[in-house]
């Protein structure tokens, strides 16, 4: 019972009559002690503010700045790849999600801008159904080329995702490939280069950018991916998705590797990113090589 309830009950017998009948002296300020919803009900009314009040108090409030829009040339392309994107999951075959979920497009964007692939060819490890790569390739990458550990069914999907975008934004000589089942442990390549020249008989001089969500990758396929980004002479930068706790989870230990590959890169970025089914908070980290990659010292375990 509510303590205007009680009130309301300890004060009935001061009332003149059982039936309720109001008190005829004009100075009593109190309402009939048998309705206390009427008294509830006046007290929440003058309660309520009133819809000036209510402007007056959220000009007072600090607001949380909005997001600036995004603006710019690739930005239609940006918006409708990302429509196909919704429209063909989970997709024809597969769904494209890793273990550990796939990005959310903010995240994605995020990393892909922090690459600066526009002009260059973008090369995503791990590249599931390719989204990344209709991401980068609508933010204004010359070309995007993806490796994928799981089958075919992914690269089905996204040939469909790229043809459907190419019908509303000319690809011009953009080259858009998916290669599935590929494992780059088993690549003899010992660059990102080589790698492009074995999977997609690809050979241009474009500078090329790199992405990966190595969250999942075992031990020696991240330090095949490192090693293959800082001895190579085109990479120019590379960005790494993975929570900080797992191995080559720290700036520190991706740089130290990569200097003992003979090559040198800097910490350009940092971010906080996401997986869509993942509770762990994600960390874009994005390198930029300050040298020109060198030759390994001795073949790969893998050449004849």
């Amino acid at each position: 019972m509510s303590s205007k309830a009680k009130a309301a009950k300890e004060e009935a017998p001061l009332s003149p009559t059982k039936k309720g009948k109001k008190s005829t002296k004009g100075n009593s300020p109190k309402k009939d002690p048998k309705s206390p919803a009427k008294v509830k009900s006046v007290t929440k009314a003058a309660e309520t503010p009133v819809k000036t009040s209510s402007k007056k108090k959220a000009a007072e409030t600090p607001q949380t700045k909005p997001k600036e829009k995004k603006t710019g040339p690739y930005e239609a392309r940006w918006k409708k790849a990302m429509s196909i994107f919704q429209k063909f999951q989970p997709g024809l075959g597969h769904d494209g999600t890793g273990l550990y979920g796939t990005l959310t497009a903010g995240t994605m964007r995020t990393m892909i801008e922090r690459c600066e692939v526009v002009g260059r060819t973008h090369v995503d490890v791990g590249a599931a159904d390719g989204k990344v790569l209709l991401g980068a390739l609508s933010l204004g990458a010359a070309h995007v080329y993806g490796v994928e550990i799981s089958g075919d069914g992914l690269q089905t999907k996204f040939e469909g995702m790229r043809d459907v975008l190419a019908q509303s934004h000319s690809m011009g000589a953009s080259s858009a490939r998916l290669a599935c089942s590929i494992d780059i442990c088993d690549l003899r390549g010992a660059t990102v280069e080589a790698w492009l020249n074995e999977v997609f008989n690809e050979s241009d001089d474009t500078e090329i950018t790199v992405s990966a969500v190595w969250h999942g990758f075992n031990t020696e396929a991240k330090e095949t991916l490192l090693s293959a980004c800082a001895r190579s002479q085109r990479v120019t930068r590379f960005s790494l998705i993975g929570p900080a706790k797992r191995d080559y989870g720290n700036p520190e230990a991706v740089i130290d590797w990569v200097g003992q590959q003979g090559g040198a890169c800097k910490l350009v970025g940092d971010d906080k990113g996401h997986l869509s089914g993942s509770g762990e908070n994600q960390r874009i980290m994005t390198f930029e090589k300050t040298d020109a990659g060198s030759s390994p010292q001795r073949a790969l375990a893998f050449d004849d």
